[in-house]
């Protein structure tokens, strides 16, 4: 676990510039939170492509679904999480955060229920956590 000294010298010297993530790339996300939530893909990408970058605050963050980031404690945790996930790209992601750097938003959208969901970025919300950094997120309403 990474001691507070080292977390607060961390949030002074990195830090993470947030930017609208592409949405081609986050394509095989997108298709499959629509088809979890029998939803149409172009009806999601249509309320994504009118959605806008936010801070996403703690009580959206411990109520969002389809993520298991909110609970993550170190870096350690993360590091596990990646790698049973398969997501290799978790070390350019922490780097990011030690050293600064960009990254695109995760992907939350809001369901007509009033919940939300993750629709792609959990690795990015997990190292955020870690970090204990509020991330901005790409927010739509459908």
């Amino acid at each position: 676990m990474i001691n507070r000294v080292v977390l607060g010298y961390l949030k002074k010297v990195g830090g993470v510039s947030w930017y609208k993530p592409s949405f081609e790339e986050e394509s095989d996300e997108i298709e499959r939170v629509a088809r979890d939530l029998s939803l149409e893909s172009r009806d999601v990408l249509s309320a994504l492509e009118g959605g806008s970058l936010i801070s996403l605050s703690e009580d959206t963050w411990a109520h969002l679904d389809n993520t298991d980031s909110f609970a993550t404690k170190d870096l350690s945790e993360v590091l596990r999480l990646a790698e049973e996930y398969d997501r290799p790209s978790v070390q350019s992601i922490i780097e990011k955060f030690k050293h600064g750097g960009s990254l695109p938003a995760a992907i939350v959208l809001g369901l007509p229920d009033g919940s939300d969901t993750l629709v792609g970025g959990n690795t990015r919300l997990m190292v955020a956590r870690a970090f204990g950094q509020l991330p901005k997120v790409w927010y739509a309403r459908i």
